[in-house]
């Protein structure tokens, strides 16, 4: 051993600490651990005894458990094994109980941060040979997830996957560096492979971190025969995990490396969002965080930090250097606040290292010749050699205090916010005797344990996303779903979509879909309840019929092979609207007007964006036939799609305007199309928009009907929720493909004809 990596693997000599006070500790160590457990647990008393559960995430962790204990296949699992055996005793426990299994699931996710709490706590004690440095520093990491929504939505993959790669480090500075027993490596390479069969994306920092304090701490000798074997201990055992979980979920590698935020990262604005997602917009944060980090480099500056072992010199930077990576490359853009997660680790070092160096920094300072002297109680305990308790109160107040503070209210707020209803579950159970799958439709959080709770293969309608999905075959089911809530047949080309409900469901009519970053955006919509046709009897010219394409006496709805098409038909008068698209996912519309003893004096549409966060660009020729291009973005923050849209309107015997509204905060943006007919041939006049969306796609046109989704995807069952509103309920209450088989105070429950 050299002596450069000799002088790091000793104890580097240092000043006389304060007289150990067991009891004093002891007693401030239980009152912050009991005040951290009633931070989490009484939160999550307030909300059970709401009648609420929270977090439905976990109900995927048991969906797969049950998968692993009957084979029973399932639409939904969990790709990654540890959380969903764990979970196996809670199922055999409770059976089907879906109230007593989420309960006991919220309470493991408080358990959890009870683990990170302890297991912090050894590693920061480690790190600074300072029990009251640990304890401050733990805190600080274990009050962190409260500020953000993880807890909430109880992910707690990630949760279990960082506890065990903190375990992880503290086996390897304490077994192996410090008491150099060498065989503890493989404990710690176990450890490892643990967190990433938990959560591989979260392994992979720790992975990354071990890799740069191996390289920092064994620059000159991490091939020689003393450090090699440790490194291939540590590193091997989760290598073969990450391969072995690639390898059986081929999609889940796609999913974490896909779409790094490297494509992003000239995208300014991002980085303000992203930091006001970790501080929920809280002052007290915003300038916490950056004084943490600020102290830090100032201290390591000047030289004043001290470690307990010289070979934690390179613990904070290497935990530093892994989120870089992490950030860049291992985190998809639909995530990217994910990443804020593992920021807290090294913010938690430093705030246990600021706490046991400030205090001889204060020293030093009051006892250098010349010092003032404070004549009062404070200034006596700051000027004794072993008064380290006026700064160490400082650094708490400042770093947990202030973090707990804000971390109350935010916790509260996330367990409320990603409530829902027991009673809920409780209704879906009368599902579990019937066979086949079921189309769900729910707004509530708990949409995996909804499909666990009815014992059914799931697919979900909307408003679920695909993003909410890990693997390829989930997100097509999700897609599939979305259709199936929406109307009874559409138009697939690739990843965009055109659907026509019938209008009397009060669905859009059309409306245009697209998939991308894994989430599945309505980018145009047309509703025929504001579509409208001006007309005169042949016999009476002067009087004029004013009448909505929605009321119309007689509408049927049908399609062919290439096109959907609904027909609108009064007395003299027939409206065929005609949908279809082409390779390139442009999609026409068409309304062509077949007057039989009428005259059509005028027609007006209207298109809207749905849900546009704003608009970038608008451009628009008031002549026609007109075009009005329309950049709308989604997800407004550090997430933007940008979708674009041209709509052209060219029209047969017909003039007029086309007015666009634009966005705001309380309306969405309209496209109004008021026509006049210039004249009124025997053949019909007719009007066309053809929309082209935002991308292009070579796959050729499909008409697909819901019957082939419900027989491939055995549905036999749809429950919606009522909380839903009309069209959904109407759209399945009017569709003889379904009949009404029970309702409950939540659900209606449809049973499918299309066997």
């Amino acid at each position: 051993m050299t002596a450069a990596v000799g002088k790091a693997m000793v104890a580097e000599p240092e000043e006389a600490g304060p007289p150990s006070d067991g009891r004093t500790f002891r007693w401030i160590f239980v009152l912050a651990t009991g005040l951290f457990l009633a931070l989490v647990f009484l939160s999550m008393a307030a909300v059970f005894a709401q009648g609420l559960l929270f977090g439905g995430d976990w109900g995927q962790y048991v969906l797969t458990s049950q998968l692993y204990f009957n084979h029973q296949p399932n639409t939904l699992y969990y790709p990654e094994p540890v959380l969903p055996l764990l979970y196996v005793p809670v199922t055999l426990l409770w059976g089907s109980s879906s109230t007593s299994v989420g309960y006991a699931a919220d309470i493991a996710g408080g358990l959890l941060l009870l683990g990170i709490y302890l297991v912090a706590y050894r590693l920061f004690s480690e790190l600074t040979g300072s029990r009251w440095a640990g304890l401050t520093g733990a805190l600080l990491v274990a009050t962190s997830p409260l500020l953000m929504d993880e807890v909430g939505w109880a992910g707690q993959a990630q949760f279990l996957a960082i506890l065990l790669g903190l375990l992880g480090f503290w086996v390897l500075f304490r077994k192996v560096v410090v008491e150099r027993k060498e065989r503890w490596s493989i404990v710690v390479g176990a450890l490892l492979a643990l967190s990433a069969l938990s959560e591989s994306y979260s392994a992979l920092y720790f992975l990354v971190a071990l890799a740069a304090w191996f390289l920092l701490a064994h620059r000159e000798r991490v091939v020689s025969r003393a450090v090699l074997p440790r490194i291939l201990a540590c590193f091997l055992p989760a290598v073969l995990a990450v391969a072995a979980l690639a390898f059986a979920n081929a999609s889940l590698a796609g999913n974490v490396l896909g779409q790094p935020i490297v494509a992003r990262v000239a995208y300014l604005p991002m980085y303000k969002a992203l930091y006001l997602r970790f501080a929920f917009d809280s002052w007290v944060l915003l300038v916490l965080y950056p004084s943490i980090l600020v102290a830090y480099l100032c201290l390591a500056l000047l030289g004043r930090l001290r470690y307990a072992q010289g070979a934690y010199r390179w613990f904070v930077p290497a935990l530093a250097i892994a989120w870089v990576p992490q950030f860049l490359f291992f985190t998809p853009v639909v995530y990217t606040d994910r990443a804020l997660y593992f920021a807290v680790v090294p913010a938690g070092a430093m705030v246990a290292l600021l706490a046991r160096a400030l205090p001889t920094v204060w020293r030093r300072a009051i006892d250098r010749p010349g010092a003032r002297v404070w004549r009062t109680r404070w200034g006596r305990v700051a000027r004794d050699r072993h008064g380290y308790a006026p700064l160490l109160v400082a650094v708490a107040v400042l770093t947990v205090g202030a973090q707990a503070g804000v971390a109350a209210h935010s916790f509260y707020h996330s367990l409320t916010y990603y409530s829902y209803d027991a009673q809920v579950l409780e209704e879906l159970e009368q599902m579990q005797s019937k066979n086949g799958s079921m189309l769900l439709l729910t707004p509530n959080l708990g949409n995996f344990a909804s499909a666990w709770a009815s014992g059914r293969n799931t697919l979900f309608g909307a408003p679920i996303q695909p993003a909410t999905f890990t693997r390829t075959d989930q997100q097509a089911a999700t897609v599939n779903g979305n259709l199936l809530s929406y109307g009874p047949s559409w138009i697939s080309v690739g990843d965009t979509w055109a659907i026509d409900a019938e209008p009397a469901w009060s669905s859009p009519a059309p409306l245009l879909l697209q998939y991308s970053g894994q989430y599945l955006f309505p980018t145009l919509e047309m509703n025929d309840s504001l579509g409208w046709v001006a007309y005169s009897p042949s016999s009476d010219p002067s009087l004029v019929e004013n009448v909505s394409l929605f009321s119309a006496p007689s509408i049927v709805h049908r399609s062919n092979a290439t096109s959907l098409i609904t027909l609108y038909a009064w007395p003299g008068l027939l409206v065929t609207k005609t949908i279809s698209t082409n390779a390139a996912a442009d999609v026409t519309i068409g309304f062509r007007f077949a007057p039989s003893g009428t005259i059509v004096r005028g027609a007006g549409f209207a298109f809207s964006l749905p849900n546009p966060r704003h608009t970038l660009e608008t451009t628009y020729s008031a002549a026609i036939p007109s075009s009005l291009k329309l950049t709308q973005v989604y997800k407004n923050g550090f997430l933007p799609y940008p979708f674009s849209d041209t709509v052209d309107l060219s029209a047969s015997g017909f003039t007029g305007t086309t007015v666009y509204t634009p966005a705001n905060a309380t309306a969405d943006g309209t496209v109004v199309s008021v026509l006049a007919a210039s004249a009124s041939p025997p053949g019909g006049t007719s009007a066309t928009y053809t929309i082209a969306p935002d991308g292009m796609s070579s796959l050729p046109a499909t008409v697909i009907g819901e019957s082939t989704v419900l027989s491939a995807n055995q549905v036999s069952w749809v429950a919606v929720e009522q909380s839903m509103g009309t069209p959904f309920l109407e759209r399945f209450l009017n569709d003889p493909q379904f009949s009404l088989f029970a309702t409950t105070p939540h659900y209606l429950f449809f049973e499918t004809n299309w066997a």
